[in-house]
């Protein structure tokens, strides 16, 4: 069972008490996502973070965030809550944390959860991996957006675990507690923690697919390593050279993270005035959207990592780049400029360009059908063509998913 797809439900299948432990367990599992999903932001906020919700949730919050090892919550009746504190509150109401539950309700859904396996970078970092899937299955590695917690990719990572071997990790130096302070944060160590998670899980020929900014750091991994086999590429954040057009957002991004990265001390101050508003962000992934701005430390991290992705220019690698490559944006595409993908598919060797007529980087992460059916049939045919017999004629450009 996918640790990312939650409880399967077993009704109907035998008597009544297993009916009702489904049910049990189904409560158990949807309060254990919950907290599961914010315990990044509870990790980095420590133990002030209010929630506004019934006060019955609290003894329920105090279990499950003790079982996950992150401070709790303090419930209250009502609050003016900062942005943080009411994505969370958003989040865990949408639970039902005031059902009645038996004794030990949370120990069988635990094993549901995805827990992190800690993988060595080349410089030391620590990066928590996540792993799903059948053992000896194609290898998929699900390059995320910098900064951003795996929840985030949760929907890719259970959908395409079915059939794959799926491996996925968290940026360096954002995530887990002890972090070093001073960390190499250039896009090129960033692509190296990619080579680094390939080469810990011994995958081979694996497809790499890479979303929003987790896009160019597949890119630079691809062109770095033989154990890279094929690429998608989606909604793409990449630099290529000043000349290289960029949507609003784009270029307001990469002036906060200028600034925040600079210093710890920018970063204080760019944090205490960045202005936004939780109607801002999507409500059902608003509390993965808002981790790396939640703290002044977060955001300077932030800043570093992502700013040298969105500012390094991608041009000279991608020469170095022969794997089958499948590059997708759309026509409507206001979070990143579709003109940087159009580019990109134009001059990589192998690389076929689908234009969707609507989306963006947040839509590409709900994993629709029309979306996974255009990876997986990708990744189906460049796994066939890489297998293909050695009587068969090479060929120059990769098959075209339909």
């Amino acid at each position: 069972m996918c640790r990312f797809g939650g409880f399967e439900e077993c009704r109907g299948v035998g008597s009544f008490a297993v009916v009702v432990m489904a049910e049990v367990s189904e409560v158990a599992a949807r309060i254990a996502t919950a907290v599961a999903d914010v315990a990044p932001l509870l990790g980095a906020l420590g133990d002030s973070v209010r929630v506004v919700l019934d006060e019955r949730a609290q003894p329920v919050l105090d279990e499950m965030t003790a079982l996950l090892g992150v401070p709790s919550v303090h419930v209250v009746p009502a609050a003016e809550l900062g942005v943080a504190e009411t994505v969370i509150t958003r989040r865990l109401a949408r639970a039902p944390l005031t059902a009645p539950l038996p004794l030990g309700a949370f120990d069988a859904v635990l094993t549901l959860l995805p827990r992190p396996i800690t993988v060595q970078a080349v410089d030391g970092a620590p990066l928590r991996c996540y792993v799903e899937g059948p053992v000896g299955a194609p290898a998929v590695a699900l390059v995320n957006a910098c900064g951003m917690p795996v929840g985030l990719v949760s929907r890719w990572v259970r959908q395409l675990a079915r059939r794959y071997r799926v491996v996925t990790w968290e940026s360096r130096g954002m995530f887990g507690s002890g972090l070093r302070l001073d960390f190499e944060h250039d896009l090129g160590a960033q692509a190296a923690d990619l080579v680094a998670v390939l080469d810990w899980f011994d995958l081979r020929d694996a497809h790499v697919l890479g979303l929003c900014g987790g896009a160019a750091i597949a890119l630079a991994g691809a062109a770095a390593s033989t154990r890279v086999g094929s690429l998608s590429l989606w909604h793409g954040d990449y630099h290529l050279g000043y000349a290289t057009p960029r949507t609003e957002r784009q270029r307001e991004l990469v002036a906060l993270l200028s600034m925040a990265g600079q210093n710890r001390e920018r970063a204080v101050a760019v944090q205490r005035d960045f202005v936004t508003t939780v109607d801002t962000l999507r409500p059902d992934i608003a509390h993965h959207l808002y981790y790396p701005y939640a703290t002044p430390e977060l955001l300077h991290r932030y800043g570093r990592l992502h700013g040298a992705v969105m500012t390094t220019d991608c041009a000279p690698l991608l020469s170095s780049v022969r794997q089958p490559t499948l590059v997708v944006t759309s026509h409507d595409d206001t979070t990143a400029h579709p003109h940087a993908s159009q580019e990109i598919a134009t001059r990589l060797r192998r690389a076929h360009l689908h234009r969707l007529p609507h989306g963006d980087q947040l839509t590409a992460y709900d994993a629709a059908p029309p979306l996974l059916d255009l990876a997986t049939g990708f990744i189906a045919a460049t796994v066939a063509w890489w297998f293909r017999s050695p009587r068969s004629p090479p060929r120059t450009r990769p098959p075209t998913p339909r």
